[in-house]
C-alpha cells in the first residue's frame, strides 16, 4: 500500500493553484488505485477557538487537542507528540471534488498549530538542518513564513508515523509543494526509512519569479538571459548576483536533497537547472498540470454565453457582442497592462465596427465577501461595476488594479472591464443582477476569449481552462501550459491557441550584459508591436464563420483530452512517484553500504 503525504499551504483551502492541482490530481481513478491514502498536512490557520470549521465545509474532525474531540481513540496515538513538542493537533478528513469532471475522492487531514511549540526541539532540528543539508536558519527565523513551515516538521512527521504503521508492504510518498513542504521532506530524509521517498514539487522557482516581477522588462529580459547564460556555463547568482536575502530562495536551494524534484513545466525544469549546480545534476521529472476537457453541445454553450451576456447587460445597460475573461490572483506576474494594450486595440476596430465587448476580470487577494454584504454593495453603489476604497470592497492590491481598469474604461468606447474582486461566481456571491442559474463554469463555457499573458507562469491552468469550450486562449509562450500543448498536439497548436511572444522581439542582443540592462522604454517597444498583433490574430477568429468556431471547439476538445488529469496522473505523476519510491530504497542502501 502506498501513501502519499502531501504538504502545503492549501491543506484545506484553495489559495492559489496547489488546490486545484491536489483536487485534480486525487481524485482521479488512476491516483485512487495506486495510491490507497492520501493525507494533507500543513498549519492550523485558523484561530484556535475556530476549530469546528478548520477542515473546511463538510470537513469531519476526528481528533483535536485544542478542544479535547476525539471519535476512535486517535489521543492515544497524537497526544503524545503534543506534549512532546507543545503543538496543537486537528486531525480529520474532508472531501475532495473535481468541479470539471465531478470525480470526488475524501482525504484525511493533518493540521498542526505551531504557535507556541517548545523552542528546544526546534532549534535542535535547525541544527541538524544545517549540519546535514546546509539550510541557515538563522538568517530567516524572524521570518514567521519561515519559522512556521520548520517548526510544522517535527509534530507533522512523528504524527504521520503514528497515524500509520510503515513496512515492506506500507510505503509512503512525502510531497512538499512548494517550499512550505521542504523541511517536512527533510526530517523525513534524516530519518533514514527506506519506505519513506521524499519528493520536491517544483509548481514554480520563486527566486526566478521575484528577478522576473522586479527587472523592468520582466521575462523579456530572464528568458533571454537564461540560455544564453547557461551556454556560457553560468548560474544563477553569477548573473543577478547572491539571492541568500530570500528565504524561500535558502529553502528551495536545499530541496535538491529530496529523492525526487518534480516541476510544473519545461521552463521550471530548466529554472531548477540555472539555479544552481546541485539541481543541474539531478534528474527532474516533469510533472505537469492537467486541464479540464469535456465535450460541450454548442447549444450549452451558446446557453452559457447568454447568462454571461445577460449579467453584463444587468451592469452595464447594454448587451455585449463579445465576452472577453480573465481569472487571475491579483499578483504582478499576472501582468494585466499586458491584456489591457491588446484590449486598447481592440476597443478601436470593435468601435469601428459597433460591436461593445465586456471584459470579466475575476480576482481577489481579499477574504471572501459574504452574500450580505455583496448585497448592500450592489444595492448601495452599483457593485462591481463601481467600487469603493476599504473593505468589503477594495483593499490591498485590488485599489491600484482598479484605478488602472477605470482609466481604461474612461475613453473606451466599445470594450468596458467589470472588476468582479470576489471568490466564486454566482448569485450569491455576486449580487442579484447574476442569474440564480450561474456557476464558474458557466464563465469558463461561455467566454469567447481567455487573457492570460503572465511574465511569469510556471503552468497556467486557467488560461487553458475554457480551451476545450472553443474559446481564444491567449497565453505568452512562457507560460508551462504552452509547451505542454505542443508536445501532446504533436508539435502544432490548434488556431485558437494565440500565443503572445514577449521574448523572441529581443533575441538579436549580442551580450548578456545588454539583455540584463534591458531598459523600460526597450520593453514598452516591444509591448505596443506584440500587444498589436495579438488583437489583429484575435480580431481574425473573433470575425470567423461560425463553422470555423465549431471546428475551434472539437480541435480544443481534442487537444484538451490529451492534456487532462487522468492523463497527466497515467503518464507523468504516477511513474515519477514509482520512481522515487525505488530512489529512496537505493539512496538508503547506498548509505547503508557506505557506514
Amino acid at each position: 500500500m502506498i501513501t502519499a503525504v502531501h504538504v502545503t499551504h492549501e491543506a484545506v483551502r484553495k489559495i492559489g493553484g496547489i488546490g486545484a492541482v491536489l483536487e485534480g490530481l486525487i481524485t482521479t481513478p488512476a491516483y485512487q488505485k495506486e495510491i490507497q491514502r492520501t493525507i494533507l498536512v500543513g498549519p492550523l490557520f485558523d484561530h484556535p477557538g475556530r476549530v469546528l470549521s478548520s477542515l473546511g465545509p463538510n470537513g469531519r474532525i476526528l481528533y483535536s487537542s485544542l478542544d479535547n474531540t476525539d471519535h476512535g481513540n486517535w489521543h492515544s496515538r497524537l497526544d503524545p507528540v503534543c506534549r512532546k513538542f507543545g503543538a496543537g493537533i486537528v486531525y480529520g478528513t474532508r472531501p475532495l471534488r473535481n468541479q470539471w469532471s465531478g470525480q470526488s475522492a475524501e482525504v484525511e487531514v493533518l493540521l498542526v498549530d505551531v504557535a507556541n511549540m517548545y523552542r528546544g526541539p526546534v532549534d535542535e532540528f535547525k541544527g541538524r538542518l544545517h549540519e546535514k543539508f546546509e539550510l541557515h536558519s538563522d538568517r530567516y527565523e524572524y521570518i514567521w513564513d519561515y519559522e512556521q513551515y520548520v517548526r510544522l516538521a517535527l509534530p507533522a512527521f512523528e504524527a504521520i508515523g503514528r497515524l500509520f504503521d510503515l513496512g515492506r508492504e506500507n510505503r509512503a510518498v512525502v510531497i512538499a509543494h512548494e517550499y512550505v513542504g521542504v523541511p517536512t521532506a527533510l526530517r523525513a530524509l534524516l530519518a533514514e526509512n527506506p519506505v519513506i521517498s521524499t519528493v520536491f514539487y517544483a509548481h514554480e522557482v520563486a527566486t526566478v519569479r521575484r528577478i522576473v516581477e522586479e527587472h523592468p522588462a520582466h521575462d523579456t529580459m530572464f528568458y533571454n538571459a537564461m540560455p544564453r547564460a547557461r551556454q556560457a556555463g553560468l548560474f544563477l547568482q553569477d548573473v543577478f548576483g547572491s539571492q541568500e536575502d530570500f528565504f524561500k530562495h535558502g529553502i528551495v536551494c536545499v530541496a535538491h536533497h529530496c529523492d525526487s524534484v518534480f516541476a510544473v513545466g519545461a521552463l521550471v525544469r530548466e529554472e531548477l537547472q540555472f539555479l544552481s549546480e546541485c539541481f543541474n545534476r539531478r534528474e527532474i521529472d516533469l510533472v505537469p498540470n492537467g486541464v479540464p476537457a469535456l465535450p460541450l453541445p454548442q447549444e450549452e454553450r451558446e446557453r452559457s454565453r447568454a447568462l454571461l451576456t445577460d449579467y453584463a447587460e444587468a451592469l452595464l445597460g447594454w448587451r455585449p457582442s463579445w465576452v472577453f475573461s480573465r481569472v487571475a490572483r491579483l499578483v504582478m506576474s499576472k501582468a494585466f497592462w499586458r491584456d489591457i494594450h491588446v484590449l486598447r486595440h481592440l476597443d478601436r476596430k470593435l468601435a469601428e465596427k459597433r460591436e461593445p465587448a465586456v471584459f470579466f476580470l475575476l480576482g481577489t487577494e481579499g477574504a471572501q465577501r459574504t452574500p450580505e454584504e455583496v448585497r448592500r454593495m450592489e444595492a448601495g453603489y452599483g457593485w462591481p461595476w463601481n467600487h469603493r476604497v476599504g473593505y468589503p470592497d477594495l483593499t490591498g492590491p485590488e485599489i491600484g488594479l482598479d484605478r488602472f481598469l477605470q482609466d481604461f474604461n474612461r475613453w473606451s468606447r466599445a470594450v468596458k472591464i467589470v472588476f468582479v474582486n470576489q471568490f466564486g461566481w454566482e448569485r450569491s456571491r455576486c449580487g442579484e443582477r447574476m442569474s440564480s442559474v450561474m456557476t464558474f463554469a458557466d464563465l469558463r463555457k461561455g467566454s469567447d476569449v481567455e487573457f492570460g499573458q503572465s511574465i511569469y507562469e510556471p503552468f497556467g491552468i486557467s488560461q487553458f481552462e475554457p480551451l476545450t469550450f472553443g474559446a481564444i486562449c491567449v497565453p505568452t509562450n512562457i507560460c508551462g501550459c504552452v509547451p505542454f500543448a505542443a508536445q501532446q498536439s504533436g508539435g502544432t497548436l490548434p488556431d485558437n491557441v494565440v500565443v503572445a511572444d514577449y521574448i523572441s522581439p529581443a533575441r538579436g542582443v549580442r551580450t548578456l550584459d545588454s539583455i540584463t540592462g534591458f531598459t523600460q522604454e526597450e520593453n514598452d517597444r516591444i509591448l505596443e508591436a506584440v500587444s498589436r498583433e495579438v488583437s489583429r490574430r484575435i480580431l481574425s477568429f473573433l470575425n470567423g464563420p461560425s463553422q470555423e468556431k465549431e471546428k475551434l471547439a472539437r480541435d480544443g476538445f481534442r487537444l484538451g483530452s490529451r492534456m487532462g488529469w487522468d492523463v497527466v496522473v497515467g503518464d507523468f505523476f504516477l511513474p515519477a512517484v514509482r520512481r522515487s519510491l525505488q530512489r529512496a530504497q537505493e539512496r538508503r542502501r547506498t548509505t547503508a553500504h557506505t557506514r
